[in-house]
């Protein structure tokens, strides 16, 4: 859950990439995918699917632990994009709002972009390899304060100071930025959070804003006049979703009348909701068809000019929403953004921002690959009569045109990076006229005709000044434009330098050709040299040469462990285990499997032998997950050794005991399905066949009349599920999980009895102080119909040593159809406690003492993840259907140990009964 998109590395070195229809969003993607690829495999800095599964166990003393997580982001970052003007703007922007006494007060408000900088600083002030020497230290399990010390022959504290004096530095003698503040303005409160979009309403009294806090976004609405804020929505970020720089959600339109339009992810779904300024709901328009939006412009209620990827390209498109029918504008494979309709000299104009070729300019040609590149230009593109012209472009690659808003006179106000800095610029269509100004941040809103605005947001007030437009253009116009950033200073250094490897390794490389290699390479003839172009034909697209994914399997993992796991659902039959439950034997467990190219096909099988090789198990399942609602298929078989209670009366048909040997044949035949509602919850539906043989082993001759008992059962089970766990050190959460399940149970015989189970388990985990936490559990179940589910509780999961009370002797005529283990009650053997009803509440307190009450690390992980916990249990159960239900609460409080060794994990429990008994020691190979 923390690295699960858009760079989640799966098995076998694949990388799952969030594809928004832009190519450089992509390329970003990839090249930090790549970087994180090498980071977490070769510092071997988590286990990876364990991340997908939300239970994170670092396996290594290099984790993130003694890595922050700030350097480790920023060094991922840095290696894989390097620092880019945004990212500079985003730190001067930070420096300007915050003001900052240490760089130790930068990581702590974006430590993220404060890491990236960090890195950066490391290259400019020592070596341009300094970044990748202490990954080199990385690996030799070094942590960050001894690998800085090594690298750069400075303490961690000493490099704070250096890095906070060269960006305060940097920013304050940046002759490139002349902050000037409006004239006037006014001052609004705003709640705890980040404050990122402003909009200043077209009537200049009212203010939408944007608030992030704690993973989640909200818009809120500030009336000037009456100085109140109404709240408009709210919505959870993905957990993947931490850069906000790089979500544009949700976007915000003001519309005549004074409302409100908001476009924002709702369950996968684009959609623009209209509100009025109290958040009254007015309308929804959902987008079908649409992947993301970059802009939306409203022209009124019903027609919409969207900035939108669709098809896998960034097209700018008019939406009808009565029609539900989209209108292209543009329709190729750039990405267009940031429409802006205005214009009275010749009709109604259309200009965006977009990356294109030039007419007739240079392509890159790859010889060999069959791949053909156009120059790409950045700039502003005026669109009419569909006719595309350029209006200014610049063909360095690090200029970027952006944010276009249209002014009096038919001009654009636009914001370039020519010099190194985002700067704000006139922008004549009609003439190509640029007028640089100075730049302002953090950011800029038109706030009505001619009025320019301007916010600074603070801790818990928004400041926003404003002031006309012409004369914050003749006051902030730059006279000498090729003033130059610290930055572009750097960039030019760089490529400088560069320039002068390349050439030194041009003139070392031998181009002189042996004697063999002339005689072997054939010598161009003139036909072929006269040919102009040779790779235009290679690179021409023909469908005959493409072909359909070809369904290819590979292993994707194998292992040999022992355990003692459920693989089907903790049922087992009543009649057929003569009513005792049937513990997992530990045993050697062997698995396999085998998946496609793609992982839309899963297959996957295990076998284990018992230790006392008295039976084994096999199962075999598939998996399918090519669309939304994943399902699969599995067949399971097992074998177990049947010892009855000695004691029990349990005779056949004809009134004979049956004997005291028996083993107990299992075929499970399932189909299942689950539909993710999203990240965090999911539906299950579950319907499976189940063939129970109790077979009777013959000891002598009276015990071979015993036919086999067997029994028949269709299953279906329909399960809700929420994870909303977040690990903080390993086997430590924070969040709440939920699963509730409903089964419904039916005889294959006519005269088959019908019955239902529910059961719900609710966990709650918070960290109290250090990572001490504390972990509160409910279940409870239920079971009713012809006949009833036996809930016996005692024990823990996987436990190793099984504790039965063999005192307590279950009838042959009790109405019980199927039993189940329920865990963990500690301090009491199994059956001390069942009924077919319970309620079973949990509390353990664990403390991490080697992060925590220790502050050590050993080179043993089993030593440093050794945690104590202190437990309570508390239950209830009675049969309802008994004439004297025996029902009753049980207390028991203990203490427990947990840690994993050798990939192992284990636990050792010891539990106090409130009856007086001694207590009750558990050993299982299960940290829950």
């Amino acid at each position: 859950q923390q690295y699960t998109l858009p760079t989640f590395v799966s098995k076998g070195g694949r990388i799952v990439l969030a594809y928004n229809g832009s190519y450089d969003d992509l390329k970003q993607q990839l090249y930090n995918a790549l970087v994180r690829q090498v980071w977490e495999t070769q510092l071997q800095d988590d286990n990876l699917e364990a991340q997908a599964k939300g239970t994170t166990k670092p396996t290594s003393k290099s984790s993130k632990n003694d890595i922050p997580d700030w350097y480790k982001e920023g060094a991922i970052r840095y290696l894989g994009n390097g620092w880019t003007i945004t990212d500079e703007d985003m730190l001067r922007n930070s420096f300007m709002q915050n003001h900052f006494s240490s760089y130790q007060q930068v990581l702590a408000y974006e430590p993220k972009l404060a890491g990236l900088a960090f890195c950066y600083f490391l290259t400019e002030r020592y070596m341009p390899t300094t970044v990748a020497q202490t990954f080199t230290q990385f690996k030799k399990k070094k942590s960050l304060t001894r690998v800085i010390r090594l690298v750069t022959k400075r303490t961690l504290d000493t490099l704070y100071n250096q890095c906070f004096n060269y960006y305060s530095l940097r920013f304050k003698t940046d002759t490139s930025v002349k902050q000037a503040s409006a004239v006037s303005g006014f001052t609004m409160p705003h709640r705890k959070g980040i404050v990122r979009n402003i909009l200043i309403s077209p009537a200049q009294d009212q203010v939408a804003y944007v608030d992030y806090y704690n993973n989640t976004r909200t818009v809120y609405v500030y009336d000037t006049i009456l100085h109140k804020t109404h709240k408009i929505v709210s919505y959870k970020l993905a957990p993947w979703i931490d850069d906000h720089s790089r979500d544009q959600y949700p976007l915000l339109q003001w519309h005549s009348g004074g409302q409100l339009f908001v476009a924002m992810p709702v369950k996968g779904k684009i959609q623009i909701r209209r509100y009025t300024t109290d958040g009254d709901l007015l309308e929804t328009t959902k987008l079908f068809g649409v992947d993301g939006l970059t802009d939306m412009q409203p022209e009124d209620n019903n027609n919409f000019v969207l900035a939108a990827y669709r098809k896998g390209q960034g097209d700018l498109v008019r939406y009808n929403d009565l029609k539900e029918k989209y209108t292209p504008f543009t329709d190729d494979s750039w990405d267009d953004s940031y429409p802006v309709l205005t214009g009275t000299k010749n009709g109604g104009e259309l200009y965006f921002v977009s990356d294109r070729p030039k007419k007739n300019g240079p392509r890159i040609y790859l010889i060999g690959v069959g791949y053909k590149k156009d120059t790409l230009y950045q700039g502003i593109y005026h669109l009419k009569a569909g006719q595309l012209q350029p209006v200014a472009i610049d063909s360095v690659n690090y200029v970027k045109w952006d944010k276009p808003v249209a002014i009096p006179n038919d001009e654009l106000l636009v914001t370039h990076t020519k010099y190194g800095i985002e700067r704000f610029a006139v922008l004549d269509p009609f003439t190509s006229k640029v007028t640089t100004l100075e730049p302002s941040r953090p950011y800029q809103y038109l706030s009505g005709p001619g009025q320019i605005a301007f916010y600074k947001s603070g801790k818990d007030s928004v400041s926003v000044s404003e002031e006309p437009l012409h004369d914050w253009m003749e006051r902030t116009k730059i006279t000498k434009s090729d003033t130059t950033s610290p930055w572009q200073l750097d960039y030019r250094k760089r490529a400088l330098r560069q320039a002068k490897e390349d050439s030194i390794l041009n003139k070392a490389r031998d181009t002189t050709h042996t004697f063999l290699e002339q005689v072997l390479k054939a010598k161009p003839k003139k036909k072929k040299a006269a040919i102009k172009d040779s790779t235009d034909n290679s690179v021409i697209y023909d469908p005959k040469k493409t072909g359909a994914y070809i369904l290819q399997l590979h292993s994707a993992y194998f292992t040999a462990k022992v355990n003692n796991d459920y693989f089907i659902n903790r049922y087992q039959p009543y009649q057929s285990n003569q009513g005792e439950f049937k513990f997992p034997e530990l045993g050697a467990m062997a698995q396999g499997g085998f998946t496609d190219v793609l992982e839309n096909h899963h297959f996957t099988v295990a076998y284990r032998i018992p230790s006392a090789t008295d039976g084994s198990l096999f199962f075999v399942k598939y998996e399918n997950t090519t669309k939304k609602v994943d399902w699969g298929l599995s067949y399971f078989r097992d074998v177990e050794t049947l010892q009855p209670d000695p004691n029990r009366n349990w005779v056949d048909e004809n009134g004979n005991t049956y004997p005291n040997t028996a083993k107990v044949k299992t075929h499970y035949y399932e189909l299942f399905f689950k539909d993710p509602i999203n990240y965090d919850c999911a539906f299950g539906l579950e319907t499976a066949v189940r063939q129970d043989a109790t077979i009777f082993l013959a000891t002598d001759k009276r015990s071979l009349d015993f036919a086999p008992y067997l029994s028949n059962w269709s299953i279906t089970t329909l399960s809700y599920t929420m994870n909303k766990l977040h690990p903080t050190l390993p086997f430590l959460f924070k969040g709440i999980y939920v699963k509730a399940m409903v089964d419904g149970f039916k005889g294959f015989s006519q005269e088959g009895p019908a019955l239902f189970g529910s059961t719900v388990d609710v966990a709650y985990h918070q960290p109290l102080y250090k990572y001490i936490t504390l972990v509160t559990q409910v279940h409870a179940g239920y079971s009713a119909g012809q006949e009833k589910i036996l809930y016996n509780l005692g024990g823990v999961d996987n436990n190793v040593t099984p504790r039965v009370d063999s005192s307590v002797h279950f009838a042959q005529n009790a109405p019980y159809a199927f039993q189940t283990l329920v865990t963990p009650f500690r301090g009491y053997y199994q059956n001390t406690l069942y009924g077919n009803e319970f309620l079973l509440l949990n509390a353990d307190l664990y403390f991490p003492i080697f992060k925590t009450l220790i502050p050590i690390e050993t080179p043993l992980p089993s030593i440093n993840n050794l945690q104590l916990g202190i437990l309570s249990d508390v239950a209830t159960a009675q049969e309802t259907w008994n004439t004297d239900p025996n029902n009753k609460w049980l207390l028991s409080y203990g203490l427990s140990a947990r840690t994993s060794l050798a990939g192992y994990p284990l636990r050792v429990d010891v539990a106090w009964p409130n009856n007086g008994k001694p207590p009750v020691w558990y050993f299982s190979l299960n940290l829950q």
